[in-house]
Formats: C-alpha cells, structure tokens, sequence
C-alpha cells in the first residue's frame, strides 16, 4: 500500500474533485478555495488522457483567471505555472506517453486556442515577475498559433 505524505497526494482522492461535475464546475471559485486547491491541483496530472483533454478547458480558464482569490498560501500565477508544466512536452516526455496521449487528439482549433493561452500567459507572467514559461514549451505551442 502507497502512503502519501497528505491526501492531496493520493491520486484517487485527488481526482474525487472531479467525480461527477462538467468542466465549467471546476471553476476559479470551486478550485481556488482552501479546502479544494491542492487536491484540484493535483488531480490534473493524474486525469487519464481523455479526462484530462475533456477537463483542459477549466485548466485553461483557471490560468487564466486574474481575480486572485487563491488560496492561502498560493501565488496569483500558480495555475498558469501548472498549465505550462503540464504543456511542457520536454520534462513530460520523461513520462512516457503523457503528453502524447492528451495532446495529439486535440484538433487543430483546440492547438491554437492552447497556443495563444501559452503567449499570454508568457507575455503576461513576464511582465508580472513570475517565472516564464520554459522554451521547450513555448516553442511546441508557437507551431499551432
């Protein structure tokens, strides 16, 4: 049996944050409250690949909500941070088919929409002071602008 350092590391109970709610119900203000944070956090990186693609959407929103009601303890930037690791094909490539799985069935309109969220959200972060988005990201994206 696996033990985890809390729950929010347990990606069954992480993913419980999802269970039976759309998309558009993962909202900046159900994932940003203290109790849900961590486990909505980490519930996106153990989605399995159809979850995660039908999820992204409420990914992409939540980057790019700018109405700091984070939880305590969490920066402004820390979705848009989480979007860029997990559309970062290069550390990611580490772990098999994980990028492979949940970005080669987007259409080409869901790459582009992903890719412009990517700009803004270098542009933005830049501007901010918060860590950029790396270069292997960046670069992946920029071809489906």
């Amino acid at each position: 049996m696996q033990a985890y350092a809390n729950s929010s590391d347990d990606p069954a109970f992480a993913i419980q944050m999802f269970l039976g709610r759309k998309w558009v119900e993962v909202s900046p203000t159900y994932a940003n409250s203290a109790a849900n944070f961590h486990r909505v956090h980490a519930g996106f990186f153990h989605l399995t690949a159809e979850a995660f693609q039908y999820y992204l959407p409420a990914l992409l929103v939540l980057a790019l909500d700018e109405s700091n009601s984070m939880a305590d303890g969490c920066e402004p930037a820390e979705w848009s941070l989480q979007l860029a690791q997990l559309l970062d094909p290069e550390p990611v490539r580490l772990w098999g088919d994980y990028f492979k799985d949940r970005f080669d069935p987007l259409t080409a309109q869901q790459k582009k929409v992903t890719a412009e969220i990517i700009k803004y959200i270098q542009e933005s972060n830049s501007n901010l002071g918060y860590p950029k988005v790396s270069s292997s990201c960046a670069a992946y994206w920029s071809q489906f602008e």
